[in-house]
This record gives structure tokens, sequence and C-alpha cells, in this order.
């Protein structure tokens, strides 16, 4: 299953390699005025009130990005008023993606130094709690938008508590996706964030989430079957075909094929 996401989350990012890099300039203008807002301004109320602000618009962002990378896992094209219809069906799931990352930044910005500031052990046993609880809101969030539109009547509560079942039932692939993500930001630090960007980081996260409901749609029609059980080749048969027998070789050389 993880070779298949790997080669899925390749070409579905290669076969819109446009969409991607117009959806990572976004996100590179937000970061670059924060990082303007920190830099050139010294109230340090009005960087806090830009931030809050560039925040907020990072989030609705998401939903908009998330909405066509989901288009792109389903080998759909991207278009600017699929972009718009994703924000204005979900802006309530953005309001609370907003919530969950203000608070992460929070705890991290003020919230953790504190108790480290205080040099006794209870403090620091306070400052890793919050710490690895992060680490694990952080590990759920990745199913946060993928799980919005695949289960498109689900409140964005709903939604968030989900996430967790995802994460408790697949924790393997969970780090595993969480490390791949951070390669991928690896990588765009040395390609100026345009690929594989933000956005290219939402797709793996859609395309994974896409694979591991192929297991819930299985079990659900299986219900006397454990999970252990379950044949990925078979379940991915379809998407295999529709991926097709691509290799990064044929890709650079096609006329070796």
């Amino acid at each position: 299953m993880i070779g298949f996401f790997l080669k899925k989350s390749f070409f579905d990012g290669w076969d819109n390699f446009l969409g991607l890099l117009l959806q990572n300039l976004v996100f590179t203008v937000l970061g670059l005025a924060a990082l303007g807002a920190i830099s050139y301004i010294e109230s340090s109320y009005l960087v806090i009130f830009i931030l809050i602000i560039i925040l907020a618009l990072f989030s609705i962002h998401q939903t908009g990005s998330y909405y066509l990378v989901k288009d792109n896992a389903d080998y759909h094209g991207a278009s600017f008023s699929r972009y718009k219809e994703g924000i204005s069906k979900k802006i309530k799931h953005s309001f609370l993606y907003f919530a969950v990352v203000f608070i992460i930044f929070l705890c991290s910005g003020i919230i953790i130094p504190f108790y480290f500031k205080l040099g006794n052990i209870i403090g620091y046993i306070i400052a890793m709690f919050i710490f690895w609880a992060i680490i694990i809101v952080l590990l759920a969030l990745m199913y946060y938008f993928p799980l919005t539109y695949l289960l498109e009547d689900d409140k964005p509560s709903k939604i968030f508590k989900k996430c967790f079942l995802i994460l408790g039932d697949n924790f393997g692939f969970s780090i595993f996706l969480a490390f791949w993500s951070l390669f991928n930001a690896v990588i765009s630090i040395v390609l100026a964030f345009l690929v594989p960007g933000v956005a290219g980081i939402n797709l793996s996260h859609t395309v994974g989430m896409k694979l591991l409901m192929f297991k819930y749609d299985w079990l659900e029609e299986n219900p006397e079957e454990n999970a252990k059980n379950i044949i990925w080749e078979d379940l991915l048969y379809e998407e295999k075909e529709k991926v097709g027998n691509r290799t990064f070789k044929n890709m650079i050389f096609p006329w070796k094929d």
C-alpha cells in the first residue's frame, strides 16, 4: 500500500504541477508576509494582530487547496471556481482548523517556554506533556481536510474527533506519512517552497486518506473480517489501473518505452 501511495502521490503531483505551483505561490506570499511583520514591525501587539490575520487567511486557503487536491487525487483537473466552491462549502471547517492551529502556536510560543522557565521538574513534565499533545494533534490534523471532503455531511467537531480515530487505527502509516511530509517540506525549502510545497504535502495527505478509505469500505462490506486479512493488491486494483504502469524513467524518457 505504501509503495502505491508513493507512486500515486508523485504522479498526481506531476500531472497537476501548475495547479500546485499556483497554490504554493499563495502560501509563499503568506509566509513572507508573516516573516516581514516579525522582522520590520516594532509593535508586538501589531505583529500579533497581523499574524492572526495571516493565520486566518492560511486556514481559508488550506480549505480551498485541499478541495483542489482532492480533485487531483480523483484524477480531475482543478479550477479557480472549484477553489471558491471548496471554501464556501467548508468555511466552518476552516474556522475550527484556525482555532486548533492558533492554540498550537500559542502553546508552542508561550505556554511551553513559560513552563520550561520555571526551572523545576513539574514545569518540565507539564511542558513535555503539552509538547507531545501537540505532536498527536498535528498527526491527527493530516486527516482533517481529507476527511472533511470525504464525509460531506459531518460537522467540523465530528470530523476532528474522527481524525484521532483514524490516527489511532493507522498509527504506523500516520508516522510514515508525517515523515514523508517532513521530507517534502525539506525539499520545498531547497526549491523555494514552490514544489512540492504545502499544496504537495496536502495532496499526499489526501491520497493517503483516500487509500485508507478503501480499507474501511471493505470492512463495512465484510464486518466479520479482520483488517489484517485485507489484500491491498485487490483493493487497489482499480486505482492502479487508473494510474497505469508509469515509471519515473518513462516519464523523463518517454521515447524509451
